[in-house]
């Protein structure tokens, strides 16, 4: 609806014909109540290649969880982890620039199986009998990345102010369609081995689904305390590096983008979730999220981020030099800084 809204105010702005958008929008609004339905039956023909992205992004997600080894691995840290005694660039410059992205690919997972829940059953249909080990495994990975998003994250930000309730909009358009799922593959309607495994897999999805909303609930600011904590740290020690180090800043910009859009996502994430009441799925009581409105950690982040962008405005005009001359992915970096700032 927005984006139909977005081409009739474009097309009106530029003196275009706006006749045929009206018709659209209003059929749009009209036949579907809510339009979420609607936009599962306009994806439905795309819904392979989106859940081939969601899946394909599923990695640099499920590394993104992982405080201990982002600290272990020095994803976000100046010094090779190996070699904490030689000055070098990011021991991983091509995953600093993933993990920059990382807030993009979350959405991308949470809006993706929201409009097509039916990538939540993916299963390759090549001969499942020789591979059914390697779809599990493949489909475990995938599961667990979608998990995670959704224990992180009770709502949902579509425009600005305006949210979704993550779970109870799950709950409401989601789950009903993995039970027909379900309960389709248990009556045969698909080869045995197939149906087996499609309900296997239907049925670990509806599990999760209607237990993770009180997961999320006790242990999402958790999960989020810890990550501003490791963040607070590698730029605290950044802001060192570079001000003792300023010809190292071009080689890591890649990964000072990184750090600075992770912090900049935390504490976002913290402001639109302090305050948000959500309601269980057995109770229509409202259960406030447990987080501390005086979290020293957002005050730190904060004082980092601006420290750490005077160091990039201090010696942009050398990190702009030494990016052009080095590769084209600190160009990349160097642009996305641009807009930060």
């Amino acid at each position: 609806m927005l984006l139909q809204m977005y081409n009739l105010l474009h097309a009106m702005l530029r003196s275009g014909r706006d006749c045929e958008f009206y018709h659209r929008l209003v059929q749009f609004i009209d036949s579907y109540d809510p339009p979420l339905k609607g936009l599962h039956e306009d994806l439905n023909f795309v819904s392979p290649r989106i859940g081939e992205v969601l899946e394909a992004v599923g990695p640099i997600i499920f590394l993104s969880t992982d405080t201990k080894k982002l600290r272990n691995e020095g994803f976000l840290s100046p010094f090779h982890p190996r070699y904490p005694d030689i000055l070098t660039n990011s021991a991983h410059p091509m995953r600093a620039q993933d993990l920059a992205n990382v807030t993009s690919y979350r959405e991308w997972v949470l809006f993706g199986y929201l409009v097509c829940p039916d990538e939540l059953l993916r299963v390759t249909s090549i001969d499942i009998a020789l591979v059914y080990l390697s779809h599990f495994f493949v489909y475990f990975f995938l599961f667990f990345d979608f998990q995670v998003a959704l224990k992180e994250n009770l709502v949902l930000t579509l425009f600005r102010d305006e949210y979704l309730l993550l779970h109870e909009d799950y709950q409401l358009y989601v789950l009903p369609r993995i039970l027909e799922s379900k309960k389709m593959a248990k009556s045969g309607r698909t080869k045995q081995k197939e149906a087996d495994l499609e309900y296997s897999v239907a049925k670990q999805v509806e599990k999760m689904i209607s237990e993770v909303h009180e997961q999320a609930l006790i242990s999402c600011d958790v999960i989020h305390r810890e990550r501003r904590i490791l963040l607070k740290q590698e730029i605290g020690r950044m802001v060192l590096f570079f001000t003792d180090q300023p010809s190292l800043l071009a080689p890591n910009i890649q990964m000072v983008f990184s750090a600075l859009a992770l912090a900049q996502c935390e504490v976002i994430w913290y402001f639109q979730h302090v305050g948000i009441a959500s309601s269980k799925s057995k109770a229509v009581r409202l259960v406030p999220v447990d987080m501390d409105p005086n979290d020293p950690t957002i005050g730190f982040l904060l004082d980092g981020m601006e420290r750490l962008c005077c160091l990039v405005r201090k010696y942009i005009a050398d990190t702009l030099l030494a990016a052009f001359m080095d590769a084209r992915p600190h160009v990349i970096g160097i642009k996305r800084l641009h807009a930060y700032l």
